[in-house]
């Protein structure tokens, strides 16, 4: 469930995707819904890690600094 309601201001300790009722969203049903979407678009199936990946070449391509994308990822070191 992604919180689309005009006005929607986050917490700090909110979460991105979340269920109805704001609790954190399992990997595996997130799993699910992800393989659903991919299914219902007719799409080749990629994985969560995709995204991961597309969000850091995307980053450092429009200027991110590899330090700052090091600790937004959560990454001890750039190996």
């Amino acid at each position: 469930y992604i919180a689309t309601t005009v006005g929607f201001r986050a917490e700090e300790d909110s979460f991105v995707f979340s269920t109805k009722s704001g609790k954190p969203l399992s990997y595996r049903n997130s799993l699910r819904d992800l393989k659903a979407v991919a299914k219902r678009l007719n799409a080749e199936w990629v994985g969560w890690h995709s995204f991961r990946r597309t969000f850091a070449t995307a980053y450092l391509k429009n200027g991110g600094v590899l330090t700052d994308l090091q600790e937004i990822l959560g990454h001890a070191d750039t190996r």
